[in-house]
């Protein structure tokens, strides 16, 4: 008895998310049942995804004020249990062993990048400023259970084959968060009849959550 779920997930853009839910469930449950062997086996394996594009911002402008405000979201939400039991059931194998397995292997990786760049030129108006403001974040939040049990059961092997009962998580995750900016002013009426000024402030943020 097999139950196996499989998926590769990807997104990308400036808010990338791959939000994924589910159960992989493989039973046997109120039976009388003799065979050679027995498997019980769910399997969840999926790969996931997301990635933000680079974002870029050139701000050359002869104005008195100019605000840029951006965020880039890179997110993995997955929420799915795998389980694999026997319950109310009398097995008996005659050649063989009794195995019920549950497997959880998930791979998945947030990225977000960005470049922010602030240019502010003084223009003939005198007075000039440019503010930039950048936020990024790359999350995954894992949530889910992974359980293999017998219940209320009877499982024989006539042939002292094995009784295995085995529940596995074999996840990996990965958040990389990088943010590079620079802010530069010039302009030729800086001493004499105005300033220029430009501004640039982020923050970039990783999470991980099991």
């Amino acid at each position: 008895v097999s139950a196996v779920n499989e998926g590769d997930f990807s997104a990308s853009g400036k808010v990338a998310t791959n939000t994924l839910s589910g159960s992989t469930t493989a039973r046997v449950e109120d039976s009388g049942l003799t065979a050679g062997g027995l498997l019980v086996e769910a399997v969840d394996r999926l790969s996931a995804s997301a990635e933000t594009t680079p974002i870029s911002l050139d701000l050359a402008y002869p104005l008195l004020f100019a605000l840029q405000v951006d965020v880039a979201v890179a997110r993995n939400s997955v929420d799915r249990s795998s389980d694999a039991h026997v319950s109310g059931s009398d097995v008996t194998v005659t050649g063989g062993d009794i195995a019920v397995s549950a497997l959880s292997d998930r791979r998945l990786r947030a990225e977000s990048f960005a470049t922010r760049v602030a240019d502010s030129t003084l223009g003939v108006v005198g007075d000039n400023f440019a503010l930039t403001l950048g936020g990024l974040y790359a999350e995954n939040r894992v949530r889910g259970d992974v359980s293999a049990y017998a219940a209320d059961s009877t499982l024989t092997t006539l042939t002292g084959g094995d009784v295995r009962i085995e529940a596995a998580d074999r996840s990996a995750i990965d958040a990389t968060s990088e943010l590079s900016m620079a802010a530069t002013t010039e302009g030729d009426y800086f001493d004499s009849v105005g300033f220029g000024g430009a501004l640039s402030a982020g923050v970039a943020v990783a999470y991980n959550s099991i």
